[in-house]
């Protein structure tokens, strides 16, 4: 048999082979198969300077030009006060954390949590304990580390933001919800209080300022000293004056009018 023909028949046998697959799917039903999209997952404490929160995060793993639209999954409080409280007792910190990580595997598929980025920000709580006690802040921080590494997650660590890393967070989280922010790429420069973002060509110069004592917190500690300073007034006034809170109000106003109207020589002879 010559080449030619060899080529033919060979021709002629693969149309064959093509036939039969074009019958079999015209007489088959065939259903489209759809794979369901690939989803990662990341997991976000907000520790606070009265509580701690986790957020559990997740996005398409088929970004386009790097980003995608992240949704959020659930959040799960800690119970208890801000990491900061357990400054005396630093394994409190981190023990707090395992209900909502616990809550976390059970959201986060188990072939997925190896590769699940998880961190830790703390804000003016730790701040404050850092200036006071930069020791204890440590421990506390190595402490949540241990906890958070005792599960199976890409674990990238915990730290302090600054006051502009907060200010700017915040900027950008309000804008993501009023979809001010079309694309969320970005890029940050710190300078002081100055943060610069670059967002896909459009240029944003922001001013943040952290007023680290004027929190909830500080300042019902500060509101908290004015009563004990006021009350303490009180107490020593009555205490000259022999007074007691089984007494009136008209008796009190009575002996104090009474006291001041006496001259000197009289107070010193009390």
């Amino acid at each position: 048999m010559g080449y030619k023909a060899k080529a033919i028949a060979g021709l002629l046998a693969a149309t064959c082979v093509f036939s039969i697959i074009a019958l079999i799917l015209s007489v088959v039903n065939v259903k489209d198969v759809f794979l369901p999209p690939s989803i990662k997952y990341g997991l976000v404490f907000d520790a606070g300077s009265t509580h701690t929160a986790l957020y559990i995060y997740r996005w398409p793993a088929d970004k386009e030009n790097g980003t995608g639209i992240v949704s959020q999954v659930e959040v799960c409080s800690v119970s208890g006060p801000g990491i900061s409280s357990y400054a005396d007792n630093p394994a409190g910190a981190g023990a707090s954390l395992k209900p909502c990580l616990d809550k976390a595997m059970k959201i986060v598929p188990a072939e997925q949590q190896r590769q699940t980025p998880t961190y830790l920000g703390a804000t003016a709580g730790m701040r404050l304990l850092r200036e006071q006690n930069s020791t204890k802040a440590e421990q506390v921080f190595a402490e949540v580390a241990k906890a958070i590494g005792e599960y199976p997650v890409d674990f990238r660590g915990a730290r302090i933001l600054t006051g502009n890393e907060e200010g700017s967070f915040g900027w950008i989280t309000v804008n993501y919800l009023l979809e001010t922010l079309v694309k969320p790429g970005v890029t940050i420069e710190d300078k002081n209080t100055s943060i610069f973002f670059r967002l896909y060509g459009t240029n944003y110069l922001l001013y943040t300022h952290s007023y680290i004592c004027y929190g909830q917190t500080q300042a019902l500690k500060m509101l908290m000293a004015a009563l004990h300073q006021a009350f303490a007034g009180f107490y020593y006034t009555f205490h000259f004056l022999n007074l007691t809170s089984q007494q009136s109000l008209n008796d009190v106003n009575s002996t104090v009018q009474t006291f001041c109207k006496k001259n000197w020589a009289e107070v010193r002879a009390l």
